[in-house]
């Protein structure tokens, strides 16, 4: 024992004898200090004299007396010269805090890393990151191999995982309970939907339902017939509300509430129960225009024609209630429709709008007992349903004619809208059907067109055009197919628009026929607006149908959570590496708190505010969903090649070196760190940029969203749209440079990333969203699949909704070169076809 410690100038007392299969060896405590040692070599060593005999040689001092330990003995021996001897050592430094004996040990024949680990109660990892050269093949050893062996490793592991499994306990204790609320109030949020759901009230049994006599008003109108008037209408058993009702429904006729005004007084947006209504306010004056609709909406009952629900009146006033038409007026979609917060109609929707109108007003014109003419037919009193389909509405100026053979009737005063009045109710003061044509013409020109029955004129900013003029003008150009689309509305995608154009010699009822062929076998549906299906309506229904969708999400942020808790893989850093490593440390441009606010919170505030506009929740679900997507999945991607690729940043001098001293093993010149463990850790997790993912898979998929939106696609060459649509894009690729800049990742890095974060963002636009370039890409696809499924309901469950006659003929007016000769058909064929069409 003490021949050893001679030998290894070393304190007898630290000298420990160890057993290795029966055999004796001893383990030696000796001081090391960092030295520059010949040839300008830097390392831990423990430096002990001794004295050349006879017959030695560097191998067999190295081999034999030091057990293979001795550094670069020279092979210039001269017996009885005292020589220094080197013995490597381990750096402290790159051990575990409060690790404090690191054994040089020689490998023999037999021996394992997991024999050497139970030999001086170390770790198979520990003994691995120690010893660079067992990264090629960590099972190989050979005999003689020196090797670094942390002692009690396993005692410190214990300790530091207990420690993380502390910090795995407190993330857990917090996860947890959050996500155990979260699916609690997902479940409470359905269960609730559910149940308020099963108590909405049948709406047969509300129409039912009797609140009072009709006697108990009939005192409060001011005219005398008012009894005669009510009697037609109280056989059809309307209902009957008290006024305290419709003030509850409306929040007492809140402005807020108001829909629409005009000369009769005010429309409100009212709830009864669970059913959504309009409530109209009229004005006692206007009891003519009240009972008017009372007597027609009592009996006509028809798809296209707005359903009346009841009335009342008291306080000065009278009310109707009508089923709420969800989209408004066709007025608002086709005069500025962005002002009112919808999309413009692309043709098919026009076309299928002039087809319901001409339904509508065909019906009240010859398949009623009575026959009505409207006699205010215009864009503003056609009311869009969620489907876009049309219905008549404000019949306060409708009159019964008879069924004679008379073609003309005569009126005591001029009424309707200028703009589309016919020259003979003008001059003339007639009134009949023809008048409700003349008027639905100036409707299909505004459709065509996008332009107002009357407008200003351009060139005399006094003076006052009509529409109707402009047409004349065009039937009568040379080339008026030229003519009309030089004047065509420009949201129209004119495909096959010119086969549609009316010539002089066609009747009204063969261009709405062909208007239904084209705009019913259409490949694609009509584009439609969104905006009657809200969160209230059909919220638990689309959240039901995609509940996996939401685990998987959750299952997503558990993933991400491990791979962010994982040790990253620990490339090989030597030496000669670190020239590309040694940028400065430096914090963040872009904190990672911010990372979730404009690549999360700022989509879904723009996701919001369109949804609040357009009261689509399909849209808003989606759009959600699919951004969840886009982020979650970059994430996981993301940290999973971190993990597996383990690429240091350029600034990892100064992460292992904190204090500017690098240390490297002697052997295999790899970086001996000694910085703090969680920032080595993070140091090696360069590739890729998650900061340029996040952000690409956040903003990129907002990107898409927004030129769906806006049609950035529209070959109408905006570049506004553009700039819309790169702004996103813009504030992601500055992120991205950001973290060139402050050296957290190198170019290619952040190139990775934002790629990776651009391609996931686009798959899961494109799984929710048609492309922004299609003419369905305004929406999701879940809300045109809802369409194609109700029409396909409706089509089967009706199959003559019109209930035409087979011997009514139709007066059509038609445009010919005196502009005022009526044409007699028989349209009942034609309608026949289309209806067969519609269905096949």
């Amino acid at each position: 024992m003490q021949a050893l410690a001679s030998l290894y100038s070393a304190n007898a007392s630290l000298i420990k004898p160890i057993n290795k299969k029966g055999k004796t060896d001893y383990l030696v405590s000796v001081p090391c200090t960092c030295e520059d040692i010949d040839n300008g070599t830097v390392g831990y060593f423990h430096d002990t004299p001794y004295t050349v005999k006879a017959g030695d040689t560097a191998g067999n001092i190295t081999s034999f007396l030091f057990s293979g330990q001795a550094y670069n003995i020279s092979e210039k021996l001269m017996a009885g010269v005292a020589i220094i001897v080197h013995l490597p050592c381990g750096c402290y430094s790159a051990l575990a805090a409060g690790q404090s004996q690191l054994v040089t040990y020689t490998v023999q024949q037999g021996d394992t890393l997991s024999t050497i680990a139970d030999l001086f109660d170390s770790d198979v990892n520990s003994i691995r990151m120690m010893n660079t050269r067992l990264t090629v093949d960590p099972e190989f050893l050979s005999p003689g191999w020196v090797l670094f062996v942390p002692m009690g490793m396993k005692q410190n592991n214990n300790q530091e995982q207990g420690e993380r499994s502390k910090k795995t306990g407190f993330a857990l204790e917090i996860s947890i309970p959050i996500i155990i609320l979260v699916i609690g109030g997902l479940i409470l949020f359905f269960y609730w939907k559910h149940k308020s759901g099963q108590s909405v009230e049948d709406p047969k049994e509300l129409k039912d339902r009797s609140i009072s006599k009709i006697g108990s008003h009939g005192s409060k109108f001011s005219h005398k017939d008012s009894t005669k008037d009510l009697l037609p209408y109280e056989s059809e058993r309307p209902l009957i509300f008290s006024l305290e009702e419709l003030e509850e429904a409306t929040a007492n006729f809140d402005e807020t509430r108001k829909i629409g005004s005009g000369g009769y007084g005010c429309v409100y947006f009212g709830m009864l129960g669970k059913q959504e209504v309009a409530v109209k306010k009229m004005k006692s004056n206007k009891s003519k225009e009240f009972f008017a609709e009372l007597k027609i909406l009592c009996k006509v009952h028809h798809i296209n024609v707005v359903e009346l629900i009841g009335y009342t009146s008291g306080d000065d006033h009278l009310y109707l209630v009508y089923e709420y038409v969800q989209n408004g007026s066709l007025s608002e979609h086709l005069h500025d429709p962005l002002l009112h917060g919808h999309q413009a109609l692309s043709w098919n929707a026009r076309a299928q709008i002039a087809l319901d109108a001409a339904r509508g007003i065909e019906y009240i014109h010859d398949h009623t007992k009575a026959r009505y003419v409207h006699r205010d037919i215009k864009t503003s009193n056609i009311l869009l349903d969620n489907g876009l389909r049309a219905k008549i509405a404000d019949f306060g100026l409708a009159k019964l004619v008879e069924r004679t053979g008379e073609d003309d009737c005569f009126a005591t005063r001029l009424v309707g809208t200028p703009g589309y009045l016919p020259p003979e109710s003008v001059c003339e003061l007639q009134m009949t059907t023809k008048t409700d044509v003349f008027a639905f013409g100036v409707v299909l020109a505004e459709l065509i067109t996008g332009y107002r029955a009357l407008f200003r004129d351009s060139k005399e900013a006094n003076k006052m055009r009509s529409l109707i003029s402009i047409m004349k003008g065009i039937f009568q150009d040379e080339d008026p197919e030229a003519a009309l689309e030089a004047i065509i509305d420009g949201n129209l995608k004119g495909r096959d628009l010119l086969l549609l154009l009316p010539s002089r010699s066609y009747s009204l009822s063969a261009f709405l026929f062909r208007l239904g062929i084209v705009g019913d076998t259409e490949e694609k549906m009509p584009e439609l607006q969104l905006g009657a299906h809200t969160i209230r309506s059909h919220g638990t229904k689309v959240a039901r149908f995609h509940m996996h969708d939401w685990i998987i999400l959750l299952l997503l942020i558990v993933i991400d959570v491990v791979l962010n808790v994982i040790e990253p893989f620990h490339r090989f850093v030597g030496k000669d590496m670190m020239t590309d490593l040694r940028y400065p440390m430096k914090s963040n441009t872009v904190p990672f708190w911010a990372v979730p606010l404009y690549a999360i919170l700022l989509p879904l505030a723009i996701f919001s505010a369109i949804y609040f506009r357009r009261r689509n929740v399909y849209d808003l679900h989606h759009a959600i969903l699919g951004l969840l997507f886009s982020v979650l999945l970059t994430a996981v991607l993301t940290d999973a090649i971190k993990d597996a690729v383990g690429r240091p940043r350029p600034d990892f001098f100064w992460r292992c070196f904190p204090d500017g001293k690098d240390v490297y093993d002697n052997f295999t010149t790899s970086v001996m760190c000694h910085g703090e463990k969680s920032v080595i850790k993070e140091g090696h997790k360069s590739f890729p940029s998650g900061h340029s993912s996040w952000s690409f898979a956040g903003l990129g998929f907002l990107a898409w969203y927004l030129a769906g939106k806006i049609k950035a696609f529209d070959r109408r060459g905006h570049v506004a749209k553009l700039c819309i649509v790169f702004l996103p894009l813009l504030a992601a690729a500055l992120v991205a440079t950001s973290r060139v800049d402050d050296y957290w990742h190198h170019w290619q890095d952040v190139f990775a990333g934002g790629l990776l974060g651009l391609v996931v963002a686009s798959f899961c636009y494109l799984q929710f969203f048609p492309p922004p370039y299609d003419m369905d890409g305004w929406g999701p696809h879940a809300y045109f699949q809802v369409l194609a499924d109700t029409n396909t309901a409706q089509v089967s469950a009706t199959t003559n909704p019109l209930h035409l006659r087979q011997s009514e003929m139709e007066t059509v007016y038609a445009s010919t070169e005196q502009h005022n000769d009526l044409i007699v058909r028989d349209t009942n064929r034609i309608l026949d076809a289309l209806e067969a069409g519609r269905r096949h």
